[in-house]
């Protein structure tokens, strides 16, 4: 992430030694999920990174689902569907979604 004074860029490393997992789908997608709840919070979004980053904390501590790269068996694709599985969504924020999805679109 790079931070100036009118805008900040969300850059994913283009010459990544582990671009190889990326194309057999065995890449661990950790980063890019996290960068994207940090793009969330610049954008004045924090509950959603919230739930971002709990779901990917807690997929971890309570999960065996792990890409290869950390000694697991799981996917891409299967590791982020499980991620989306652990996406908890409060009922609170569930009707403040609600309110305000005119102002999410784009």
């Amino acid at each position: 992430m790079h931070i100036g004074d009118k805008f900040t860029v969300f850059q994913q490393g283009g010459n990544n030694p582990a671009y190889n997992k990326v194309k057999e789908h065995s890449a661990n997608p950790t980063g890019i999920i996290l960068s994207a709840s940090m793009m969330l919070r610049q954008v004045n979004l924090p509950s959603f990174a919230d739930l971002l980053e709990d779901a990917v904390f807690k997929t971890y501590l309570n999960s065996d689902a792990r890409t290869k790269e950390l000694g697991g068996n799981y996917s891409t694709k299967e590791f982020t569907k499980k991620v989306i599985e652990n996406i908890h969504v409060k009922p609170s924020l569930r009707k403040s979604i609600k309110e305000n999805t005119s102002a999410l679109e784009l």
